[in-house]
């Protein structure tokens, strides 16, 4: 089947190579425009729940630290009130919640990736699975509201951390529009966000310790447990297999096309669009040296609980 444009038809079942190698076949049938009308619903729907969200956090009370010095001074019969952080971590836990359970269920319960796709690089890098588009939606939707909100709060607002939402943004972007990296971005887009969930929990203990303190004690070990697995040791090990996977693909083939070009099978698969590849692969050198940043970061503060005195590790562009 020779490669083809995008369009509205049906997914395509898998088809058998000369080598009787199970590939999929050579189109993709979304693409970003597919899911529009739902993005603007959802973006509106998280805006809606921050909104919603306002209203319990009015009635909570932050730690000194968060209270704004020039709308003081506070009393007991007049605190300070600052529903903006219950609200943001509220919607940014739901989002995290559901993904963390759309992957779960599909990774490790149904195992889609590895029994939907076809077992070899093409399956992996231009295999379509619903599930991954789901999340991918979810996640673009979630990260460019993050990249919209995220400077009105000071507390989350930070070079890295804008930089990490426009990343996270442009890989779900791509993988939506061109479908691509499905069995990745399971990964790299959800999965890794059940190591979140904790973090939200210690983000609130610290904003309103007189309310959510008590939660601290469990969120921080769990935390540090999971961020090594999911961001670390799964991180690492998806992206060998990813850049093995792209390098295969992008491999140039013996011969040349009918108008004399080099050919690959990213250029059967997605004529002109190889250029997506290289931008996922310089994302994911980038985002995996900022979890090893974290990592490092976290390592720090695990010493110093258990009383080793050790440098703090800042390069100052937080």
């Amino acid at each position: 089947m020779a490669p083809r444009t995008p369009s509205s038809s049906s997914a395509s079942t898998p088809k058998e190579s000369n080598e009787g190698q199970v590939v999929v076949a050579p189109e993709y049938i979304r693409g970003f425009h597919h899911l529009q009308k739902e993005f603007i619903l959802s973006f509106f729907a998280m805006t809606a729940l921050y909104f919603l969200l306002l209203i319990p956090g009015s009635y909570l009370t932050p730690v000194e630290q968060f209270s704004p010095k020039d709308k003081g001074p506070y009393t007991k019969e007049q605190p300070c009130r600052r529903p903006t952080l219950f609200a943001f971590e509220g919607v940014c836990s739901s989002i995290f919640f559901l993904l963390s359970t759309l992957s779960i269920q599909s990774w490790y319960v149904h195992k889609e990736p590895s029994t939907k796709l076809p077992p070899n690089p093409i399956g992996r890098v231009y295999g379509y699975l619903p599930r991954s588009e789901q999340i991918a939606a979810i996640s673009f939707t979630f990260q460019l509201w993050s990249v919209v909100t995220t400077p009105f709060i000071p507390e989350f607002y930070s070079s890295i951390m804008m930089g990490h939402h426009i990343l996270a943004t442009i890989t779900s972007y791509l993988a939506l529009q061109y479908q691509t990296y499905h069995y990745y971005i399971m990964v790299f887009l959800a999965l890794s966000e059940v190591s979140s969930l904790p973090l939200v929990i210690m983000g609130m203990a610290k904003y309103y310790p007189s309310h959510f303190g008590f939660m601290k004690a469990v969120a921080e070990p769990l935390f540090v447990v999971l961020f090594v697995y999911y961001r670390v040791i799964v991180w690492n090990r998806v992206s060998w297999l990813l850049w093995k996977d792209s390098l295969a693909v992008l491999k140039v083939k013996d011969g040349k096309s009918n108008d004399g070009k080099k050919v690959n099978i990213a250029s059967e698969y997605r004529p002109g669009k190889a250029f997506v590849l290289y931008v996922i692969l310089t994302i994911d050198v980038i985002l995996g040296l900022l979890q090893l940043f974290w990592f490092t970061k976290i390592m720090v503060e695990v010493l110093k609980v258990l009383g080793i005195d050790v440098i703090d590790f800042n390069p100052g562009f937080e």
